[in-house]
């Protein structure tokens, strides 16, 4: 697992190390698009460095946000509840920039806009330009929705102030004033082109300089507000409007856009029957989701979607809906189901290159949308004959599935990888089409036929300390015979030890990790972990005398039966595990 960078964890604290404990930090990776939040900036630090090893693009949100909206959503506006700074994001033409636009040639000229703003407190080489903060004395967490308002105007007017000293050298900015907007963190990688380190300049030394947050706003205030956010007319001027937080706006009399409807309904005429009523739906609702998919599809706005939907219901004299909650969630579930379809298309296509990185991590980021937001980066096969297969998630986990029959079926890739995320496959997703997907994802797959790493150095520290607790018995004695002690040991299920063998019993060793690591383990991915180990499955029929002399009743047992080598390597493991 990698460390985090120094840099890193300079930058995180020196952004957010003042916030409330209530407050998260949004990390966010391209190109799977998923979003983790954290409260705690040490554990924010290593994800970012576990993604960048992955191969991911790694961001931070400029706001702080009080609620985890899951891994599928960044987060808008609306859900940013702080700020600890101001920031710009100035651009240099060159690589990863290749656009029409007139970005700053070199990397002086783009500082040297720097000089019309006070001093930052932070510059950011981002790889192919700078991203810069000015940061607050102190965090600013909104007291309400005003606040936020302030603090969005603020942005936007140190945005235009940098982007009017760049037109006035003829040169062009990006507003990136957003409150949900996403920099790069240092001690990552630009993967924009060729890979470039993200880096932190050396500003720190000298301590971070911070702003008296009314300060700047007084200096950036905005002499006019921004157009709300929640319209409506005035008291019998007509139907009543709202514009909700993605910025489109909710009217009973909206018109759609009817030339590109006309061109759809040419192209697809099971289109033209879902828009005109004449495919049943179980409930207008879902009729909505199927306009909303086809819209989606077509690269049509979030505006035009609802337009079409507001004027599909109103023609049909279906139930009225006019909130924009409800048209948020139609839109986002529709997007979703677009980026799987994209993505299963990606999956669908020929392995051209397995060993490029770049085709692996998109592959996977591909498998991980289909996975409903599953974060996989990687497929490992273990061993050769009976094959067992792992998917690596990013933090460095593997979610075993199984053998390879179980790899193909859906239902069990759907149960298996519930045990370690809370994003899994569509149950709507048919087995031949997933068998077809699959098939080409086992190109991709690590071959380890004598496995190490995390996991087995785990079960190193657990077999060592339950032997330890156990206080291992030798089945045999110097002359080949049973011991007491052993013929004990067999009756209470523990471990022993015959020559250079250990002898364990899964099951037991499972209650011995629940108890002493307060960690739960399922059988089956304890066996596999076994297995990776070098040990087998070893029934056991062992006469047990009770007097001595008799040869006594027969017992059988499950044990597995590994080299004792494995744990005398632990050498103190289990402490470094506990």
């Amino acid at each position: 697992m990698a460390a985090p960078s120094p840099q890193t964890v300079q930058f995180l604290d020196a952004v957010f190390g003042a916030k409330p404990p209530s407050e998260h930090v949004v990390l966010w990776t391209l190109p799977n698009k998923q979003t983790r939040r954290f409260t705690d900036l040490t554990d924010a630090a290593r994800y970012a460095a576990l993604c960048d090893e992955a191969g991911y693009d790694v961001y931070v949100g400029v706001g702080l946000q009080r609620h985890d909206l899951g891994r599928g959503e960044r987060g808008k506006a609306a859900d940013v509840t702080g700020l600890c700074g101001l920031w710009a994001d100035i651009d240099i033409a060159g690589p990863g920039h290749e656009s029409a636009k007139v970005y700053p040639p070199t990397e002086d000229d783009a500082l040297s806009l720097l000089d019309a703003v006070e001093e930052p407190s932070l510059v950011v080489n981002s790889g192919h330009g700078f991203h810069v903060w000015w940061l607050f004395s102190e965090p600013w967490v909104f007291a309400d929705a005003s606040e936020r308002q302030q603090a969005a105007q603020a942005a936007q007017a140190l945005s235009r102030h940098l982007q009017d000293a760049a037109t006035a050298r003829g040169w062009q900015l990006d507003s990136t004033a957003d409150l949900s907007r996403v920099l790069r963190i240092p001690g990552t990688h630009n993967r924009k082109a060729a890979p470039v380190e993200v880096w932190l300049s050396p500003l720190l030394a000298d301590g971070v300089l911070r702003y008296d947050r009314h300060q700047l706003m007084t200096k950036y205030a905005q002499t006019s507000p921004p157009p709300l956010r929640l319209v409506r007319p005035p008291t019998g001027a007509g139907a009543a409007q709202e514009q909700d937080e993605e910025g489109f706006i909710v009217n009973a009399d909206a018109l759609p856009p009817h030339e590109k409807l006309a061109a759809l309904r040419e192209v697809d005429p099971k289109f033209a029957a879902v828009l005109d009523h004449r495919k049943a739906f179980p409930s207008a609702s879902e009729r909505d989701l199927a306009i909303a998919n086809v819209l989606v599809s077509a690269e049509m706005t979030d505006q035009e979607i609802v337009d079409t939907l507001i004027a599909t219901r109103r023609q049909h004299n279906d139930r009225e809906k006019l909130r924009p909650d409800y048209f948020g969630r139609t839109i986002a579930k529709a997007r979703q189901q677009d980026r799987q379809r994209q993505a299963m298309a990606v999956l669908d296509g020929p392995v051209q290159n397995a060993a490029d990185p770049k085709e692996r991590a998109h592959r996977f980021a591909a498998l991980s949308e289909v996975l409903g937001g599953a974060e996989v980066t990687g497929l490992v096969k273990f061993g050769v004959e009976k094959a067992l297969y792992s998917f690596v998630l990013v933090d460095g986990r593997e979610a075993l599935i199984g053998e390879s029959e179980d790899l193909y079926n859906p239902d069990k890739v759907r149960s298996r990888m519930a045990n370690y995320t809370l994003c899994t496959l569509d149950p709507g997703m048919k087995k031949p089409a997933w068998q077809r997907l699959i098939a080409g994802v086992l190109s991709l797959a690590t071959v380890e036929e004598n496995p190490t790493g995390e996991p087995l150095r785990e079960l190193r520290a657990w077999l060592s300390s339950y032997v330890n607790e156990r206080a291992l018995t030798q089945r045999k004695d110097a002359d080949g015979e049973q011991t007491k002690e052993f013929a004990a040991s067999f009756r209470n299920g523990d471990p022993f030890q015959d020559g250079d063998r250990l002898f364990v019993q899964a099951e037991k060793l499972k209650a011995h990790i629940r108890h002493t690591y307060d960690a739960t383990i399922e059988l089956h991915l304890l066996r596999h972990r076994l297995r990776q180990a070098g040990f087998a499955s070893a029934p056991l029929t062992v006469y047990v005398s009770a007097a001595a002399g008799g040869k006594g009743k027969a017992e059988t047992k499950s044990y597995w039966s590994g080299p004792l080598s494995f744990v005398e390597e632990a050498s103190g493991a289990a402490e470094g595990a506990a």
